[in-house]
């Protein structure tokens, strides 16, 4: 296979292998240990007994495995200082520790408070009848089971040190692509910025029609493609994903990680290990990762071979089969629609358009790495084709293109650091920056300030609906609570009337 035709870092240069890849592989076992901890929390807590001491036995000796291989050490401590510096940043503005949160953070501390107090498997009695919760739980099981462990652990400082954890890996694998503490530095500040055109879209799309013009600080403008075309369709920048879906976004880029910077052998095993153990964490980030997972076994075939990579593999495929396991019973339908795609071909113009808004940055500073880079072509075509299978809600495209987004971003600012500072190359970063940057700069203030730009709409207008400017104030929420604030329609989409399988006391 030529070098064109593999996932791993084309085009780099010698000093980039050198710096980058052995400061991916000392975290590796890091990253693996914080995917894997929740589904041996899972297991013990959940699942049936026989099916719980199988998996905690292949993930103990699958993440050992990572932990007793031999890496050469970087010297270069920067990014995981910087890294630190970001997971901070980021947690403050996310709402840490008094708030105010996003919509979505009812949700979370709901869920958190439940799973900390309630009996696991939870069961909780909701419009009259018992209901099990289903769901996709990575993020909150390991705080939950602090507090159960020591109840003096408060409950919502642990979920946030967890996420402040997670935040730092993630930032730490993202700021490895510097060579220097500056460099690090712009990493982490590039990871924040980047995403798409979504403020220059709203306004134009609001004047063309004829609606209310809107600040341009404190709106939360990544909605704008589902209210323009609508259709439920949209692409989220790192920080909005990072701030609104940790329990998905962490856990998603973590693994889009390890498939990208997969150069060393061995390094498949860790890679199926953490593909696997992301259906607890995102089954929406599965499915937009599955493409580069397939090639990226492809490549590393013969690894299959070796008995260690075999035993990786095998502990990431029981968990996904459990977790289909368990999200299959009662699943609700009309998330996705696969069958749909040829009858919408229809949309792809108005898609190009929304395309075209939302990968400009990426292509801008790519430019023909875009398509000469198989990571990056095969995350183009898959983000091309995901809004074509949308379901009756934004949630598939939301947040299956988040592993191939994850993947342009990282590309992107190792195309920034690699390529010599011309005019013209400077001016196209600095376009790039300049189309996206507003988004995000807005996105802070509108959490920080609660959505209070969003007050001056009507309820009628696409800015004033109740979720766009209704946040999260407290961490108190109970899932009455939760479903009172957010819609008892979205009860199927995480409990179910039937226990769901393999769950102890389960007769399936």
């Amino acid at each position: 296979m030529t070098k064109r035709l593999q996932i791993m870092a084309p085009n780099s240069d010698a000093h980039e292998i050198r710096h980058l890849y052995p400061s991916r592989a000392t975290t590796r076992g890091l990253e693996i240990t914080y995917l894997a901890l929740p589904a041996i929390v899972f297991s013990l807590g959940f699942l049936e007994w026989w099916v719980s001491i199988a998996v905690v036995l292949l993930l103990g000796v699958g993440c050992t495995l990572l932990f007793i291989e031999r890496h050469e050490q970087s010297g270069n401590a920067w990014p995981t200082y910087v890294g630190v510096c970001a997971a901070a940043a980021v947690l403050l503005l996310a709402g840490f520790p008094t708030g105010p949160f996003a919509w979505d953070w009812v949700k979370h501390w709901a869920l958190v408070n439940a799973l900390g107090t309630e009996p696991w498997p939870v069961v909780l009695e909701l419009n009259g009848t018992a209901q099990h919760l289903r769901f996709y739980l990575g993020a909150y099981l390991v705080p939950s089971f602090s507090h159960k462990l020591l109840p003096s652990i408060d409950l919502h400082f642990a979920l946030g040190a967890w996420f402040f954890g997670g935040f730092a890996l993630v930032f730490r694998t993202v700021c490895a692509l510097g060579a220097t503490k500056w460099q690090s530095v712009a990493a982490a500040m590039l990871l924040l910025v980047l995403g798409g055109a979504d403020a220059f879209a709203e306004h134009i799309a609001r004047a063309m029609q004829r609606l209310p013009a809107a600040p341009w600080l404190g709106i939360h403008y990544e909605a704008w493609g589902a209210n323009a075309f609508q259709l439920p369709i949209e692409f989220s920048s790192f920080f909005t994903a990072l701030v609104w879906v940790p329990h998905q976004s962490i856990a998603t880029f973590l693994v889009g990680g390890l498939i990208l910077f997969n150069d060393r052998k061995g390094g498949f095993g860790a890679a199926a290990l953490g593909y696997g153990l992301l259906s607890l964490w995102s089954p929406y980030g599965m499915i937009g990762l599955l493409p580069l997972m397939l090639l990226l076994a492809w490549e590393k075939r013969r690894e299959l071979l070796e008995w260690r990579t075999s035993i990786q593999v095998l502990a990431g495929a029981v968990v996904a089969l459990c977790m289909v396991d368990y999200l299959s019973t009662e699943l609700p339908s009309g998330g996705a629609c696969f069958s749909c795609l040829p009858s919408r071909l229809y949309l792809i113009p108005d898609l190009f358009i929304f395309l075209a808004i939302e990968l400009a940055a990426f292509a801008l500073i790519l430019r023909q790495r875009i398509v000469q880079d198989i990571a990056c072509l095969i995350s183009l075509g898959t983000l091309l084709v995901l809004p074509l299978l949308h379901g009756h809600t934004p949630d598939l495209v939301m947040r299956a293109s988040m592993g191939p987004l994850f993947v342009l971003g990282v590309r992107s600012i190792q195309t920034i650091f690699q390529r010599p500072p011309t005019g013209r190359t400077t001016l196209l970063f600095v376009l790039a920056l300049g189309l996206c940057t507003p988004t995000a700069v807005s996105e802070a203030i509108y959490i920080r300030t609660g959505g209070l730009a969003h007050a001056a709409f009507d309820s009628r207008d696409p800015l004033g609906k109740k979720w766009i400017r209704t946040a999260a104030t407290r961490t108190t929420y109970d899932v009455h609570e939760f479903f009172e604030i957010c819609g008892w329609e979205f009860l199927p989409q995480y409990f179910s009337r039937e226990q769901p399988h393999l769950l102890r006391g389960s007769k399936k």
